[in-house]
């Protein structure tokens, strides 16, 4: 599967968490599995380019920090899944809590893919 695709899937799987509590957990499950996945291949196979290669050094703390953060939330929200599909009436609020939190670090991390394939072209 491809990057759009995977990402299509992914949007898709937390708009379905808003409908209903049952796909909390699988869309925490995909959203932190993709954001860790994504970041982590970004920290290892790429290089700051363009705009953050040419203005300092401080943005390019800013790349490593946006991908540092999303490899970990993500990696957080993926192993949390698991915990909140345990006791999901329970959990739901402290799930949904952990899906906003890794949707907010998955939107740069997103910016950062797009901009790669808009250089790829």
């Amino acid at each position: 599967m491809d990057s759009p695709a995977a990402l299509m899937r992914v949007v898709s799987s937390i708009s379905g968490a808003l409908r209903s509590r049952m796909m909390v957990p699988s869309a925490m499950f995909s959203a932190g599995v993709f954001e860790a996945v994504v970041a982590l291949a970004f920290l290892v196979a790429n290089t700051p380019e363009g705009i953050f290669s040419h203005h300092g050094k401080t943005l390019v703390v800013v790349y490593y920090g946006i991908l540092t953060a999303g490899g970990i939330v993500g990696s957080a929200t993926a192993s949390a899944s698991f915990w909140v599909a345990r006791d999901l009436e329970g959990r739901h609020a402290t799930g949904m809590a952990l899906l906003c939190a890794c949707t907010l670090t998955l939107i740069p991390v997103i910016g950062l893919l797009v901009s790669l394939f808009l250089l790829k072209k």
